[in-house]
């Protein structure tokens, strides 16, 4: 019994620490990121599918130059071709602004992703092509309701009790 509480213990800390390294491993990833994004909406309500202008940066913030090109895709998956297909330089950043048309799944998903490509060194030096997806939260809110009403009396001028529609 004792031997079987023992095995446990060692496999719950084998298993701890096998997390710990992973986790290690993504968040030192994710600080030597070279590529910075950031990304503005001109709306994040909406009541229905419909236009919207978005704003990115791709920054470069790493210790050297992209060894490659980046390239910016839309939420569809389609290259957005305005923005070209630059190699940023050490410090250097590449804006574009344009106009997508949320669709109800995006909507219902209550957010809005584009992507990005490049390439970059890992920490033995090797070429690594990645891919990063970025997003902004949106959402659906109810248009307020437009209450009309007319009326019509026939007849227009009525006598005292007389039956009117």
């Amino acid at each position: 019994m004792l031997r079987k509480t023992m095995r446990r213990k060692c496999l719950f800390l084998v298993l701890a620490l096998m997390l710990v390294l992973l986790a290690g491993v993504a968040l030192a990833d994710s600080l030597t990121d070279p590529v910075k994004i950031s990304m503005e909406l001109s709306k994040n309500k909406f009541t229905e599918p419909g236009p919207v202008t978005v704003s990115i940066t791709l920054s470069n913030v790493g210790e050297g130059d992209l060894p490659g090109p980046i390239t910016l895709y839309y939420p569809s998956g389609k290259k957005v071709e305005e923005f070209g297909s630059p190699t940023l330089a050490v410090g250097s950043s590449k804006n574009w602004s344009g106009s997508w048309t949320v669709t109800q799944n995006e909507l219902d998903n209550g957010k809005l992703t584009f992507s990005c490509k490049y390439s970059t060194y890992n920490q033995d030096g090797e070429l690594v092509n990645k891919v990063k997806y970025f997003s902004k939260k949106i959402s659906s809110v109810s248009a307020d309701p437009v209450i009309e009403v007319r009326r019509t009396v026939i007849p227009s001028l009525a006598t005292k009790g007389q039956e009117v529609t």
